[in-house]
């Protein structure tokens, strides 16, 4: 029996589109896709004024072959600043409707199911990683790629968690999508087993 070897490859992609929205008490909303960080939570506005941070993600993604299937997908992003001792829970969403830059809001289409959850630290020059395999699958197989919602679960206090944005002046901080691929080139049906009945010795 002569077995295809299995190949497996890695694209990591620093390019996206990113941006955040704060809301007010009061509901009002703020849009900012300008700027070099992405701000999680709660926080407080430039007059001083307590205000909730929710952050959009949407990755370029590196281009795979028809036989390429996605094995696992990663998103990390890069602590902007350091609050010793502080945790932050961060959870990820996909987005299921388009936007841009310009047109996202606040009650952007999601789908309830989480993505991942992180317990986060919010330490200095750290990076956090998250599990997105489920959305970059639907992203290659539908092309529907609107991206990622960030949000907290906690939202007391004014210490919104806060990343660099892929307007960071140096890329080696800018949002990070790893993806994990398989060529199935020459294999069955990567889905698909079959058995056969090999006889009896004796």
């Amino acid at each position: 029996v002569v077995i295809d070897p299995v190949i497996n490859g890695t694209q990591t992609f620093n390019k996206n589109d990113s941006g955040y929205i704060y809301r007010l008490d009061n509901g009002q909303t703020t849009l900012n896709a300008g700027a070099r960080h992405i701000y999680i939570g709660d926080g407080i506005d430039n007059a001083g004024a307590h205000c909730v941070h929710r952050a959009y993600i949407q990755p370029q993604l590196p281009s795979l072959g028809p036989d390429d299937k996605v094995v696992n997908a990663y998103l990390n992003i890069h602590q902007a600043i350091a609050v010793p001792g502080q945790k932050y829970r961060v959870n990820l969403y996909q987005i299921t409707e388009s936007w841009t830059t310009s047109t996202m809001h606040w009650d952007i289409g999601i789908d309830p199911n989480m993505l991942d959850t992180k317990n986060t630290e919010c330490l200095d020059n750290d990076w956090d990683e998250f599990d997105i395999t489920r959305a970059a699958k639907d992203w290659y197989d539908n092309n529907n790629n609107y991206g990622i919602m960030l949000m907290a679960d906690r939202l007391d206090g004014n210490n919104a968690r806060r990343y660099h944005s892929y307007l960071e002046s140096e890329e080696v901080g800018r949002p990070l999508t790893t993806v994990v691929y398989l060529n199935t080139t020459g294999l069955n049906d990567f889905n698909s087993y079959k058995s056969y009945h090999m006889g009896s010795a004796g």
